[in-house]
This record gives structure tokens, C-alpha cells and sequence, in this order.
């Protein structure tokens, strides 16, 4: 069981990693396209938003695989 949770908990972190690089990559493309300094605030706003989001949505199962 300990694996287990140890398994999943690393799982989350490659999740993680993987979603943060791939906003970071589309915030970078928005950024060097030159599409307007509006868009490039509303996807960083956004970027911020969505990494919030998913930090409360994940904290409690990794709490629950802690204890």
C-alpha cells in the first residue's frame, strides 16, 4: 500500500510538470508571435488561474496519500 501511494504521488508530480511546461510553452508562443500585449496579460492570467486550480484540486489526495 505504501508503494502505492508513493507510486501515485510521483505520478501526480509528472502530471504536474507536464501541464505547467505545456502552458509555459503556449504562454511563450503567445508571447513571441507578437499577437498583442492584451492577450499575452489574459494568458498569463489564465496560466496562473489554471495552476491554482489544479494545486487545489491534487492537494487533498496528496494529503490523503501522506498520512
Amino acid at each position: 500500500m505504501l508503494l502505492h501511494g508513493i507510486s501515485r504521488s510521483n505520478d501526480y508530480k509528472d502530471i504536474s510538470l507536464f501541464t505547467i511546461g505545456t502552458l509555459f510553452k503556449l504562454f511563450v508562443l503567445h508571447y513571441f508571435m507578437g499577437l498583442g500585449e492584451g492577450l499575452v496579460l489574459v494568458t498569463l492570467k489564465n496560466f496562473f488561474i489554471v495552476i491554482a486550480i489544479y494545486c487545489l484540486l491534487t492537494l487533498p489526495q496528496l494529503k490523503q496519500w501522506d498520512s
